[in-house]
């Protein structure tokens, strides 16, 4: 309650949030998402087979996330410039869903060479580097 008392999002509070259908984890290291990014959401679910999507500055991965949750056929990857790679957040909720993708840390627009990228399965519930 003293949390909620003085005006921190109840988003934070839980440590998650819903997005187009999909439960996000999320705590204060990224933004909380909401619908009015679903119109990019919407312009990738557009594209043909295959393709490939990336979300620059994907924070909590929300739109990453639900592209790759409503279109599997896609090739879909996030960056961020949060240290360590990314905040734990896209990996909790990629182990939860059985989701593929592929995230990195990056300063600006170039890739930081020493980071990893994340994947996860249905098989294995955690993140995983390779």
């Amino acid at each position: 309650m003293e949390r909620h008392s003085q005006r921190e999002p109840l988003e934070y509070i839980c440590g998650w949030c819903r997005y187009r259908g999909l439960e996000l984890a999320i705590d204060h290291r990224v933004l909380i998402p909401f619908e009015d990014t679903g119109p990019l959401v919407e312009l990738a679910l557009g594209l043909p087979r295959g393709s490939r999507v990336h979300d620059t500055g994907t924070g909590s991965g929300a739109i990453a996330l639900a592209v790759k949750a409503e279109r599997s056929d896609l090739v879909v990857s996030g960056s961020d410039i949060s240290p360590p790679p990314l905040s734990p957040s896209p990996k909790r909720t990629l182990g939860a869903y059985g989701l593929t993708l592929h995230l990195r840390r990056t300063t600006g627009f170039r890739t930081v060479p020493s980071t990893s990228y994340w994947r996860t399965s249905p098989t294995r519930a955690r993140a995983q580097r390779w």
